[in-house]
């Protein structure tokens, strides 16, 4: 959120975004952790992924009706799916793996 500490730039958010970018920067991080964790330690899938969830909402247009809308949608997806891996996949998938033995 560096923009809020530049002068003027903490009237350009919305109460909602707050919430809806912690929401999403929590979720991606499981997810990102799941699929480190899940293919071995593999940086560049996560690169990747990371890669297009940029590349698709720089290129993906929200219709102008839902410019403060589409980011809650969106942070509740990545929420539901993050909540999705959790419930449904081993949880060693989402820690660090300790090689020390």
């Amino acid at each position: 959120l560096w923009p809020v500490v530049v002068p003027g730039g903490l009237s350009l958010f919305s109460w909602t975004d707050f919430p809806q970018t912690y929401v999403r920067l929590v979720s991606t991080a499981i997810l990102y952790a799941w699929l480190y964790n899940s293919t071995g330690g593999s940086l560049l899938l996560v690169l990747l992924a990371h890669g297009a969830y940029n590349v698709d909402s720089s290129i993906v247009q929200t219709p102008a009706s839902d410019v403060h809308t589409a980011p809650i949608i969106v942070a509740a997806l990545h929420g539901v799916v993050a909540l999705a891996v959790v419930v449904a996949t081993n949880p060693r998938t989402l820690t660090r793996r300790n090689n020390r033995r």
